[in-house]
């Protein structure tokens, strides 16, 4: 099942834990010798030029990556919430995704160029809230159907049906 927003194994490129910013690197070697301007003018391309600057298009599956990345990490911070009903004081954590990812976008200068900065462009992504009202039930929906049932017993199926766990042998790991 397709919930179009990130893929599994993404990872963040770096980290500046002292800020709320990220780190993607997309290094592009079938663009090699190519402009980063003139990239971004390709069709198909993951750039595109916005009022005379490269910009990554929305539409684009790094901008998911990217989106998502902003989400999942963050710092957690505590919030006070007061029930009046209860006359009591409970404080919540509460998870604060990143608000900047710094996308670095690059591809190699031809032969021996003196200046690479043609090549090679970064292009700040800003937390969009209405990616993350649009996607993050999507994001919840997939982790309570697949993830979380397979965290508490592997052996359940997609379909709700136990089977036998999986039971490695001798015949079953010896490549044929």
């Amino acid at each position: 099942m397709s919930f179009g927003v990130c893929s599994a194994g993404q990872g963040v490129d770096g980290d500046v834990s002292s800020s709320l910013h990220l780190l993607e690197v997309k290094c592009m070697p079938s663009k090699d010798g190519v402009p980063i301007r003139e990239v971004a003018d390709q069709k198909g391309s993951c750039l595109e030029l916005v009022e005379g600057e490269v910009a990554l298009r929305k539409k684009h599956a790094y901008y998911d990556q990217i989106q998502c990345q902003l989400c999942v990490t963050g710092t957690l911070r505590w919030t006070r919430w007061y029930c009046a009903k209860c006359r009591i004081l409970i404080f919540l954590p509460v998870l604060a995704g990143k608000d900047l990812c710094h996308l670095v976008v690059a591809t190699k200068p031809p032969g021996a160029a003196n200046d690479p900065t043609p090549f090679m462009a970064v292009v700040p992504i800003q937390a969009d809230p209405e990616w993350r009202r649009e996607n993050i039930p999507k994001l919840l929906r997939f982790w309570h159907e697949y993830v979380a049932p397979e965290m508490a017993d592997p052996s359940l199926t997609k379909d709700g049906i136990r089977g036998e766990p999986f039971q490695w042998s001798a015949a079953s790991s010896s490549s044929a």
